[in-house]
């Protein structure tokens, strides 16, 4: 019985079987790859998304942070523009 995966579910699946291989190498890898893949089929599986974006998100919000916290000084005059 050929079960249909995402392509994420068939690179979970394989990093899952590799990993189970060379913990236990004398299991059947076509059994427990049958068992695995029967049960993946049965959820939606998506890539992780990176948290908060880019990687580098939080030093350019406190870079953009501290631009914002210094003022300039507002001339008292308006001629002083």
């Amino acid at each position: 019985m050929t079960q249909i995966l995402s392509s994420t579910a068939e690179i979970l699946l394989e990093q899952l079987l590799s990993s189970i291989a060379f913990s236990c190498p004398k299991v059947d890898k076509q059994d427990i790859q049958q068992t695995l893949s029967a049960i993946l089929t049965q959820y939606e599986i998506k890539p992780a998304l990176i948290p908060n974006g880019h990687p580098d998100l939080a030093a350019k919000i406190k870079l953009f942070l501290a631009g914002k916290k210094t003022r300039r000084p507002q001339p008292s005059n308006p001629r002083q523009l």
